[in-house]
């Protein structure tokens, strides 16, 4: 199954046009794709925490820590791995 990951990055929210263009490209994509999965990453309202050793070293180990940051960035890790398409 194809899976969409859409990435919007932008610190102005729904104000801005990068984020109007990615919605516009979700709307049309799903449309077009309604047996796909389609992830929404916002990285202005929910920014992924800092990459510090700790949370790099549970990314690269077999038994991760479950503590918050860790979680988050393993959750991203796993959308790209697991993304057809980027946008």
């Amino acid at each position: 199954m194809s899976q969409y990951l859409y990435i919007k990055s932008s610190i102005l929210g729904a104000g801005s046009v990068t984020s109007e263009v990615v919605d516009a490209i979700h709307t049309a994509f799903a449309a077009a794709n309604p047996n796909a999965k389609h992830v929404v990453r916002d990285l202005g309202s929910n920014p992924l925490p800092h990459l510090t050793a700790t949370v790099l070293g549970d990314v690269r180990s077999e038994t991760p820590s479950d503590n918050a940051a860790t979680v988050v960035a393993l959750q991203a890790v796993k959308e790209v791995q697991d993304a057809t398409t980027l946008v």
